[in-house]
């Protein structure tokens, strides 16, 4: 199947934005799904290391943080497509992945594409397995593949909308309001992910999780890896290490537990 409105081939751009990996995995299947598509990470385009050209399909890729989209997604819709102009853009679609609740996210990032001057045609929601370890451990990996094969038949009916050229507005206008309203995720709570981390003294410094955080907030010195204060909260640098090397000051109530060596597959990685 590939990406067709009104018998015609899309060319089509995925902008993904993704962590642990469960966005950058929905964004790739969606690519190999449409045909004729691409797939650039945010972090690189706001960095200068990707463009995104002047595709005639758009997707935005990226997982919901407490009911919103990531800082660095919002951040992008203002500076990267708030600032170009898209000569043969027909259809912007996006797709967000959540572990339970997806909220007025699709809505909030609605809002932002509109104050950026640019109308979203299709929004829908994918369940993806969790990643965050806080306050419940992760799913086993019977239930993680499970999980895995219904967001792949939730991609193959998101592809057929998106190649129909459906429209899919979103819900919960009043609350995308009122979370615009409290400027998305309070800086605070950013400040708080910032300070949980903990390295212990199994760290190889491999730099995994300096490749894979997609807000840079880790730097790599003579000592391992050192924590800035731009933490998102998406959990990539704890899951992707090898040795299991990154904890947290305070534990989980539930103990720690990790992605395994197949679920790593799913993250990318930003810097070499």
């Amino acid at each position: 199947m590939s990406g067709m409105m009104d018998g015609k081939t899309m060319d089509t751009v995925i902008a993904c934005f993704s962590g642990a990996g469960n966005s950058w995995h929905v964004a790739q299947t969606l690519a190999r799904s449409l045909g004729h598509a691409r797939v650039v990470m945010m972090t690189d385009v706001l960095n200068g290391n990707e463009t995104l050209g002047d595709p005639q399909q758009l997707g935005l890729v990226y997982p919901v943080y407490i009911m919103g989209p990531p800082p660095t997604v919002a951040r992008f819709i203002e500076t990267v497509l708030g600032t170009m102009e898209f000569s043969d853009l027909q259809y912007l679609f996006q797709v967000a992945t959540h572990a339970s609740k997806g909220g007025a996210c699709l809505a909030v990032t609605e809002r932002l594409c509109q104050k950026a001057g640019m109308n979203v045609s299709y929004s829908a929601f994918i369940s993806m397995p969790n990643t965050m370890v806080f306050d419940s451990r992760l799913p086993e990996q019977e239930q993680f593949d499970a999980a895995i094969v219904d967001a792949d038949s939730s991609v193959d009916r998101i592809v057929q909308g998106i190649v129909c050229g459906k429209i899919v507005i979103p819900k919960g206008v009043v609350s995308s309001r009122l979370y615009l309203g409290l400027r998305r995720i309070p800086p605070r709570i950013l400040a708080t992910f910032s300070g949980r981390f903990v390295v212990t003294e199994d760290c190889t410094k491999c730099g995994l999780c300096y490749r894979g955080c997609p807000a840079g907030n880790i730097t790599m010195t003579e000592n391992g890896p050192q924590f800035g204060h731009t933490c998102e909260g998406c959990m990539g640098c704890y899951h992707r290490c090898p040795e299991h090397a990154i904890a947290f000051t305070t534990p989980p109530k539930a103990g720690y537990t990790w992605y395994n060596e197949r679920r790593t597959g799913f993250m990318p990685e930003y810097r070499t």
